[in-house]
């Protein structure tokens, strides 16, 4: 059994995570621009924490795809199901992998052997900013072999292991030093990132909420305290973790981001349903939003080259900030107008307003209810 109807909340998850990933990469290219001491410390400080706290962006895009496959193919996955993921999702990452490693290798003057070598470190280790391509791969994967064996499992206990793995797994790598080893640092760095076993409770949850979709959403509404307040207490363990300096690393694989992301995937499917209607911005945004991922670095460069240090560090942010979005979004569109233009941006989902009527006849949960 298939359920084929678009969720408009998710619309609205994938538009804000998208956001966010930019956000984060935008902050982290402008420190490297500021470099005339014109931020005070706390400025940094705070552009740090907020960088930070858009680290739920991430396990945002794995929650989504496993809540997808769950929602969407409850009967098991369809016969074309991996050619088309190999087609529109695999083939764009192999591409922008290849010219990662070019820019690289242009950037650092490799020799040819040294790019080959780039080049399958980005392919197979997600070395570029698109190793999330190969998270999600894993789950693909587990979802094909594990989905039917998850069904017999209780949702509590399904989230209770898997969070409790997760944890154990994100904790080892923040709190235990690389082994003395050749490569240590390397290695460690990337069990850190791409195993799955440290997105695991992202996809539990995913999974879980998918299965029976509209009773989540129906029962959100009774935990609109909680679901409001955890995002401020869970962020503010992450903030004081860091500023204390017990977790230091800027990333999403943070034990602490673990609550943090989850809080943030339950306070944005509730704020996503109170929106009867998609602002046609966030449609637009959900649609192109894996051509945005993977185009936007490429643009955060070529504006910084282009604009050189001729403004201020500000104005800089929301120049690369805006225009990586909107360029991305450009071009993932002039390139889709041509026939193989998929492989290098990705393909835009289908156009979610002609499904529009569906997301607003759709029973409204929160009608009727104290919001």
């Amino acid at each position: 059994m298939t359920s084929s109807y678009p969720i408009k909340e998710i619309f609205f998850l994938r538009s804000i995570a998208c956001l966010g990933v930019v956000l984060v990469h935008a902050i982290a290219w402008s420190f490297a621009y500021e470099t005339a001491g014109e931020l005070s410390g706390n400025a940094i400080l705070s552009l740090e924490y907020i960088k930070l706290l858009f680290m739920f962006s991430t396990p945002v895009f794995v929650f989504i795809s496993e809540l997808l496959l769950a929602h969407s193919y409850r009967g098991g996955l369809p016969e074309k199901f991996f050619k088309k993921r190999i087609t529109y999702i695999l083939l764009p990452y192999l591409s922008m992998a290849i010219i990662f490693a070019v820019e690289t290798s242009l950037s650092s003057g490799l020799t040819f052997s040294q790019f080959l070598v780039q080049s399958a470190s980005n392919i197979f280790l997600g070395t570029f900013l698109g190793y999330f391509v190969l998270v999600i791969f894993q789950f693909y994967l587990l979802h094909y072999f594990f989905g039917r064996a998850l069904q017999t499992v209780s949702p509590g206990k399904l989230l209770g292991i898997s969070f409790a793995v997760n944890l154990a797994y994100l904790s080892f790598f923040n709190f235990v030093d690389p082994f003395p080893i050749p490569y240590g640092d390397f290695i460690w760095f990337h069990l850190s990132w791409l195993p799955f076993p440290g997105w695991i409770f992202y996809f539990s949850l995913g999974y879980c909420i998918g299965s029976d979709f509209e009773k989540v959403i129906k029962k959100l509404p009774d935990f609109k305290v909680l679901i409001l307040l955890l995002p401020i207490l869970s962020g503010g363990i992450v903030v004081l973790m860091n500023h204390y300096g017990y977790i230091t690393v800027s990333s999403s694989k943070r034990a602490d981001i673990l609550l943090y992301s989850s809080a943030m995937i339950f306070f944005l499917l509730y704020i996503g349903g109170l929106i009867q209607k998609m602002p046609r911005p966030i449609m637009l945004l959900s649609r192109y939003s894996f051509g945005i991922y993977l185009l936007h670095p490429i643009f955060l460069a070529m504006i910084t080259v282009a604009v050189g240090e001729q403004m201020t560090y500000f104005l800089y942010l929301a120049i690369t900030y805006f225009g990586s979005i909107l360029l991305s979004i450009l071009t993932a569109f002039l390139l889709n107008k041509t026939k193989y233009g998929f492989v290098l941006a990705g393909k835009p989902g289908k156009n979610p307003y002609k499904h529009q009527h569906i997301q607003e006849n759709r029973e409204n949960p929160y009608q009727k209810r104290a919001l």
